[in-house]
């Protein structure tokens, strides 16, 4: 019995040590990646690699990224209501209203366009997104209305 369960944690101890490797492993090259796109994105050039390039170049990454995610932000943050919540049926459609008139509060005292922004960024930016964000405040609620 002793043996099965040495073998066991084993087999436990090899399993977890496999996981750890394989996401350092992915980690390094998203974290690798991460700053080649960065430096694409502020055009910046080691002079050590490319000692005879010019000091004078387009920042190609940099005017496609703004000049795009201007347009995405303003199409996802002119669209109000945020939300729209649909009701199963005529009895739930007050209770659908208040729920969707509540949340589109909520988005809107959380500085939604913001948050829109700062995501879509990162998208354009690395390809994919991490969102790190703390709430602007809590919503008091007294009643029907929000303080």
């Amino acid at each position: 019995m002793a043996l099965t369960s040495e073998l066991k944690e084993q087999e436990l101890i090899d399993k977890v040590n496999d996981d750890i490797s394989y996401a350092t492993d992915v980690d390094g090259d998203t974290y690798t990646n991460a700053i080649e796109y960065e430096e694409m994105y502020a055009n910046y050039l080691d002079e050590t690699t490319h000692p005879y390039s010019s000091n004078i170049s387009i920042p190609w990454p940099y005017i496609i990224i703004e000049s795009y995610l201007g347009k995405v932000v303003q199409m996802m943050a002119n669209r109000i209501p945020y939300v729209h919540v649909v009701e199963e049926d005529d009895e739930s459609r007050p209770k659908a209203r208040m729920v969707e008139r509540d949340v589109n509060m909520d988005l809107y005292r959380q500085q939604w366009p913001l948050l829109c922004y700062k995501i879509n960024k990162q998208a354009f930016k690395y390809g994919t997104a991490w969102v790190l964000e703390t709430p602007m405040g809590q919503l008091r609620w007294k009643g029907d209305d929000c303080l």
